[in-house]
């Protein structure tokens, strides 16, 4: 199991300053992360070196499961994801390194879900401080193969901003993480101006993944909210940001949507037309709904298949589209796979592979030389 030291042993989180640095708060054994694991034959730097496949692809949309968060959230993990749930709580880096060797992606971009929505203000604080320990530490065991997205209990205004200034400052989180509501606020609501002010102060990328309100949990009986409720909370979550302010407001925060955004782009220019009949949103867009929206970046994450993607390609400037797979709550191979049959034009399948992501993310462009 993760070997955890006296830092991780109190129930509250340390306070930000306080002196158990990212880099030995955890200290990522290799044994006992995966049940039935292979015996680890390489160190990790020895495995951050080893050349990946082409075309060295940039995973936006990447989970980690560590440990300590499998064993507080173990039923909340499998309440949520409608897939098998093995691959999510057996993660370990080595599971995760030989997916992404087969499939030619160098980096993965981790995020955590299900996040900690379902925990009380204490123990949130306490598990995205323990996450933002750990990633740090995976950074710097495997350079180049892992970067992270912070994560926050965006509900809780003190302890985002405080998570926010450790996992920048300490960590050297590459962006954040949010779901597309939290408490059924919309991410446009003004109470989470102070989180976004200071996002957009740090120049920071924010990735959007979804979930679903307590309203649209049950609507079809017997179908998942994954399913269909996720497409349209990221949708709504896009939506309500723009008629908001949020992306005017906040021009240096950069966006990603999981999913190519959901039902996004077939809706985008219905929601310009209303926003054109009301004048008090349109004095929050000066250059205009669509502007705003085109600005944003997408995953193409369980999105590879020709109407999606003709969508995504009829509405989008094709430098906003991001290489994502949903690992491990879907296998890594159903994206890359279906991509790779993708006939796409040489230079737009270079960005969506790499390109794109590292103008988001240029410290993963450094980490290694090119092959």
């Amino acid at each position: 199991m993760t070997a955890i030291n006296a830092c991780e042993t109190s129930d509250a989180a340390p306070a930000h300053g306080a002196s158990c640095s990212c880099a030995d708060r955890f200290s990522l054994t290799r044994r006992g992360l995966i049940a039935g694991a292979a015996t680890i034959l390489a160190t990790p730097r020895a495995i951050a070196q080893a050349p990946a496949p082409k075309p060295r692809r940039i995973d936006t949309h990447f989970h980690v499961f560590p440990p300590f968060y499998v064993e507080a959230a173990r039923e909340v993990v499998i309440r949520t994801l409608d897939s098998d749930p093995r691959p999510a709580l057996n993660w370990s880096p080595q599971f995760a390194l030989g997916e992404m060797d087969k499939h030619g992606v160098e980096t993965g971009v981790a995020s955590l879900v299900p996040g900690i929505l379902w925990a009380d203000k204490a123990t949130a604080r306490r598990l995205v401080r323990q996450y933002h320990d750990y990633c740090a530490r995976l950074v710097s065991d495997y350079p180049a193969r892992f970067g992270f997205f912070a994560s926050l209990p965006l509900s809780d205004i003190e302890g985002s901003l405080a998570e926010i200034s450790h996992a920048f400052d300490q960590c050297k989180a590459d962006g954040v993480m949010l779901h597309t509501q939290y408490d059924n606020k919309y991410p446009g609501d003004p109470a989470f101006d102070p989180v976004f002010a200071e996002l957009n102060r740090r120049k920071a990328v924010v990735f959007f993944h979804p979930t679903a309100g307590d309203c649209c949990k049950a609507l079809v009986p017997g179908l998942a909210p994954s399913t269909v409720e996720y497409l349209f909370d990221s949708t709504r979550a896009a939506l309500s940001l723009l008629v908001n302010g949020v992306y005017a407001k906040y021009p240096d925060i950069r966006f990603i949507f999981a999913h190519t955004g959901g039902a996004l782009g077939l809706l985008a220019n219905r929601a310009e037309a209303y926003i054109r009949r009301h004048p008090e949103i349109v004095e929050k867009l000066p250059d205009g709904a669509m502007t705003f929206l085109r600005r944003q970046y997408f995953d193409i994450a369980n999105s590879v298949n020709a109407p999606v993607m003709a969508a995504a390609r009829a509405w989008l400037p094709p430098g906003q589209l991001l290489f994502g797979s949903d690992f491990p709550v879907l296998p890594l191979a159903l994206t890359a796979s279906a991509l790779d049959r993708f006939d796409l034009p040489e230079t737009e399948r270079a960005g969506i592979d790499r390109d794109n992501a590292l103008r988001l993310f240029p410290r993963l462009g450094q980490a290694l030389p090119r092959q």
